[in-house]
Formats: C-alpha cells, structure tokens, sequence
C-alpha cells in the first residue's frame, strides 16, 4: 500500500465515510489512532452542513487521508434554486480549530452576502 487511502463519496455513500476509516486501519498500520480521522471527517461534515449556513446542502464527501496521519477533505454542496455548486476544501496542516474558519478554502463561481 502505499499509505494513501480515500474514503466517502456522493449521496448515500458518505454516510459511510467513518466505517471506511475504520476498515482501513483493520487492513493498514496507521501510525494515528482511526477515532481521530472519524472525528475529522464527522466534524468537518458538521460544520460545511450546519455551521456555515450558505444555504448549499451537501451531497458529496470524500475524505483522504494518509497513513502518518495527514488528511484533507473535499465536499460539495447544491444550492438547488440558484442552481450552482460551492466546494469545501479543508486541510489537517491548516486546522487549528474545527469551528473558527477551518477550511483551507470555499470554492463558488458566485458569492453572495456573508451571514
């Protein structure tokens, strides 16, 4: 292996981002403890779809991760009546904090007024 693995996916897929986490530390070493990508994972989840109320629900997960521990997640939301995408991007070297401006970067071909 390589020590690059790739959990998630759209729709209902996601929803099984953590048991994929935890299947691949049962076939892989980590040198991390796979509670905390799940956390990771779950939290980032969280706060694109909760937190940052844009009005963009998201259908779409992927959560990459290696095996020392270094992960980035990308995630995609709908915003179905203006009918445009906005991506998520986070990256564990830039997370300090899962709630104060936590991603690396939010991606829209518009933007609209911050809440």
């Amino acid at each position: 292996a390589a020590g690059l693995f790739i959990a998630g996916g759209k729709g209902k897929v996601a929803r099984n981002t953590p048991q994929e986490i935890a299947q691949t530390a049962d076939k892989y070493p980590l040198s991390v403890n796979a509670q905390d990508l799940v956390y990771a994972s779950r939290m980032s989840a969280k706060v694109d779809s909760a937190a940052v109320q844009d009005g963009y629900q998201i259908y779409h997960h992927c959560f990459i991760f290696t095996s020392s521990g270094q992960w980035a997640v990308i995630q995609q939301g709908m915003n179905e009546s203006a009918g445009e995408a906005r991506r998520y991007h986070w990256l564990s070297s830039q997370v300090n904090d899962f709630t104060i401006e936590p991603q690396a970067a939010i991606c829209c071909d518009s933007r609209g007024q911050a809440l």
